[in-house]
């Protein structure tokens, strides 16, 4: 059994990180670890030791569950490939991950829907899950036929929605759905708030989830840490 399987994501439009993989060959000299890159194309002059699994049109999700099935080690973690390299300190970061309790870790991953991941939990322990919660929602605005969006934080959210605005619970999605017109054009948000953030945290005991992670910090209004702390039961 390996000590970690390090994996990354490549695809067609991004860059193959040298500096990155060099650094996987330095702490080898270390570590047990093997490495797994998921790519939509075969990258060629490169460590025949690396496992390349070439396989596009897929999201990460499904390339996380193939990659808990092919990793031979005891520690998984995923990390984009072109972060800029501390050595002294992504060693000690690989070095504490390996000795800490969990089993995977990753960065830069989303999704939209949570039951798509989670499925049947059948595939993963639910107990290795963190639920992703954003402090903030996105206004769309179409015009023309066209589709722009910026993000906007929870605590501003009321700033931005006018008073002629139609706002509506919706009950499967657990979010407010908020429309209207101005200069032409017809925005449309799913609000986070206290009450969409309390339902999210909800499935936490419904899945029997490991815990929450929340992005971003100071986005948030007042009263969400408040909520946070009684649906989750921390002191």
């Amino acid at each position: 059994m390996k000590d970690l399987t390090i994996a990354t994501f490549i695809s067609n439009n991004e860059e193959y990180n040298k500096n990155f993989f060099e650094f996987i060959e330095y702490i080898q000299k270390e570590f047990d670890i093997e490495v797994i890159i998921f790519t939509d194309k075969k990258i060629k002059n490169i460590n025949q030791n690396f496992k390349q699994t070439v396989k596009n049109k897929t999201t990460k999700y499904k390339r996380i569950i193939q990659l808990i099935k092919l990793s031979e080690a005891n520690n998984i973690l995923c990390i984009d490939n072109d972060i800029t390299i501390n050595y002294d300190n992504f060693k000690a970061f690989i070095k504490e991950f390996i000795n800490s309790e969990y089993d995977i870790g990753w960065g830069k991953i989303k999704t939209t829907n949570i039951n798509k991941f989670i499925g049947t939990q059948e595939e993963i322990n639910s107990e290795k899950v963190i639920l992703a919660l954003p402090f903030y929602t996105r206004v769309w605005k179409k015009k023309n036929g066209e589709l722009d969006n910026i993000a906007v934080a929870m605590k501003d959210i009321q700033d931005v929605i006018p008073s002629n605005a139609s706002i509506e619970w919706d009950d499967e999605l657990k979010q407010y759905y908020i429309q209207y017109n101005q200069n032409g054009a017809t925005y449309m948000l799913w609000s986070e708030d206290e009450k969409s953030l309390e339902a999210k945290l909800s499935l936490i005991d419904k899945y029997n989830l490991a815990g929450a992670a929340y992005w971003q910090k100071d986005m948030e209004t007042s009263n969400i840490w408040k909520i946070i702390s009684e649906k989750l039961g921390i002191n």
